[in-house]
């Protein structure tokens, strides 16, 4: 297996230190909080003074055996919804990215390696929104029409930097021009929940915060969805019944990306079209999650169809010679594939060795063939 070490020039600029917006005004920098923090365990009992030694000691083995078991079933039941609960009802695409995650994944150290142009984009969002991705977000949160950050943040920075944006489009759309145009930054609320946004020249931005843990950045109307959401005047992504049936607790607990989509979103219809074949009709939303162990990548695809004659269809669909071969290419040529169907879904499941991801990530960035992997990522 090739070194995985970080190609130098992208590592240290998407790790190291950059704008404060993720630390306190003073003392030590403190690390954003995990995307689902456990309450706190309670603690063992103390012995009673009155017990015999043999008695204490099986006083306290009771009390840490107790603190192991909660301790066990928060994480087993502790919740994955968290990033899903921000996003309002009614999107056609939800991806979540798991920043702390990814970066400390295989796929990132050979991404970095190869100086893949993916990574390139996430500077850029370190740029537009002058953030520490390591350092200062747990969660990105992508919509139809919003980009949702969870993490740390100084929610004065971050409007200083919505300001700024406003400002670099009045400098674009003034240049050569006779009269100059003055953008207007206006304020306004969704049930106590303040914004800012502007709506002039062409111009559609927004932002909110919401504390110090969550902001939003999209086009006025995403923004005002998103804090209907936060309100909870507005369902959030889960209460849409294709991607409640489309959606695995379990395989999103496990990765460090997952996309649901609805049919005219761009990845199941121009990547997944021609594998589908009509069969594709009756498919009403599909989860995708992304999860890298010491020796491989794993893909999971999961398509909700209208019922379970149409998951029936998609199954004989997806196990054609023709559509296995078409397949391959897109998964990694020596991609182990697995099919399972239950009721009226449908979850195709491949693994591709870490050892032959350098070579797909090489063919990626020359162009000589899509990976599913690498286009979801990039989206």
């Amino acid at each position: 297996m090739k070194n995985r070490r970080s190609n130098p020039r992208i590592g240290r600029r998407l790790l190291a230190p950059g704008p404060r917006a993720g630390r306190a005004a003073s003392g030590a920098e403190a690390a954003p909080p995990p995307l689902q923090p456990p309450p706190l365990a309670p603690r063992a009992p103390a012995p009673s003074p009155g017990l015999s030694p043999q008695h204490q000691k099986l006083a306290l083995y009771a009390g840490a055996a107790l603190v192991v078991l909660i301790v066990l079933v928060i994480l087993v039941l502790s919740p994955t919804r968290q990033p899903l609960e921000l996003v309002p009802r009614g999107q056609i695409l939800v991806q979540v990215v798991d920043v702390r995650r990814f970066l400390d994944s295989p796929v990132y150290q050979v991404l970095a390696t190869a100086s893949h142009p993916l990574l390139r984009a996430l500077e850029a969002k370190e740029e537009k929104f002058r953030i520490s991705l390591r350092r200062d977000v747990t969660a990105v949160v992508d919509t139809d029409d919003s980009t949702i950050l969870l993490g740390r943040f100084q929610p004065d920075l971050m409007r200083d930097c919505f300001e700024q944006s406003i400002e670099t489009r009045e400098k674009e759309i003034n240049r050569g021009r006779q009269v100059p145009v003055q953008l207007q930054i206006k304020q306004n609320a969704v049930d106590g929940y303040r914004y800012l946004y502007c709506d002039e020249e062409g111009v559609d931005h927004a932002f909110a915060a919401v504390g110090s843990s969550v902001v939003c950045f999209g086009d006025r109307w995403g923004v005002r969805r998103f804090l209907k959401g936060r309100a909870g005047v507005r369902g959030d992504a889960l209460d849409d019944p294709p991607f409640a049936a489309a959606f695995s607790r379990s395989l999103a607990r496990g990765a460090f990306y997952y996309r649901l989509e609805k049919p005219g979103g761009r990845i199941v219809a121009s990547k997944l079209k021609d594998v589908l074949g009509e069969a594709g009709e009756g498919v009403e939303a599909t989860f995708f999650a992304i999860a890298a162990s010491r020796s491989s990548i794993t893909l999971a695809i999961r398509f909700a169809a209208r019922d379970a004659a149409a998951a029936a269809k998609l199954e004989t669909q997806l196990t054609k010679a023709s559509s296995q071969s078409a397949l391959r290419p897109l998964l990694g040529a020596d991609a182990a594939l697995a099919l399972t169907r239950s009721e009226a879904t449908v979850t195709l499941e491949s693994s591709i060795p870490l050892d032959g991801f350098d070579e797909v990530v090489e063919r990626d960035k020359r162009g000589q063939g899509a990976n599913l992997i690498l286009t979801l990522l990039a989206s």
